[in-house]
Formats: structure tokens, sequence, C-alpha cells
């Protein structure tokens, strides 16, 4: 037999496995579903009322932030942290850095569960959580200033 009739089906069995997986990644992906992780399970999931590590990576993939990290191919380098917008649109600051204005994108919209209901994520939302994160009464974490988090 030939090298010739020997490769022939190695190659059509590649070209009809490279069919279906161009098939398989062009599909429009679902919302919904089940999130799975390898991971020791966290503590909660109130980000107000811990600081480990494993509860915040956990809740950084359910809760939105004003601002985030830049996170897989949209990180530059290891070492890129520009913040990027959120929830906020945009954000500016006072001259002396003490009073931070972040514009909230429209159409934002909480969970579909009672007590919000799926309404619009609104200014009063996000001035509850930093209060509420402010006096939660959570230990301060070292990394960050005293004048953070006022207690």
């Amino acid at each position: 037999m030939t090298l010739r009739r020997r490769l022939l089906p190695l190659l059509g069995a590649f070209l009809v496995v490279m069919a279906w997986t161009a098939t398989v990644a062009a599909q429009t992906p679902r919302r919904g579903g089940v999130l799975r992780m390898a991971e020791r399970e966290a503590g909660g999931l109130d980000p107000h009322l811990t600081v480990d590590f494993l509860t915040q990576s956990t809740v950084s993939l359910v809760y939105s932030h004003l601002v985030r990290f830049p996170s897989g191919p949209e990180q530059k380098s290891s070492t890129d942290f520009s913040i990027l917008p959120d929830l906020a649109e945009k954000w500016t600051a006072s001259k002396d850095g003490t009073v931070y204005t972040f514009h909230l994108r429209h159409g934002v919209r909480f969970h579909t569960k009672a007590p919000v209901n799926g309404r619009e994520v609104e200014a009063a939302d996000v001035k509850f959580s930093l209060e509420r994160r402010s006096s939660a009464g959570v230990p301060a974490n070292p990394h960050f200033s005293s004048s953070m988090w006022p207690t």
C-alpha cells in the first residue's frame, strides 16, 4: 500500500474533525446554566461581610462593580491594572481627589428575584452598598488605607 493511500483516510478524518470543531465554536452562547468551579466552597456570597480571597474571587464572577480590572484577552500583561468601566460608564474626580462622580450605565438590571424583581440599578443602590460596606463591621483589610472605609 502506498503512502498516499495510507494518508488519505487520515486526511479525511482530520477534515471532518476540523469542520465539526468550527461548527461547535460558531454556536451562539446561551444565557443561564450552572457555574461549576474546581475550588473549595466560599464561606458566603456577601462581599461586605468578608475579606477572604476565596469569597472575593467567587463573588467577582457574580456581582458587578463600578469599575474593574482587565481580565482574559483584554489584559495586556500580567502587570496591567488599568481601571475599566463596569457599572459606571465614566467617572470624574475633583481636583483635590476627594470626590469621585460616577455616571452609571443605563439599562443595567438586577436579577428577576424578589425584592429587586429585575428593576434598573440606580445611584441609590450604589450609595446603599457603599454605606453598608463601611458599616458592616468587617475588620479593616490591611491592604486598604484606613480612610477608605470609615467606621
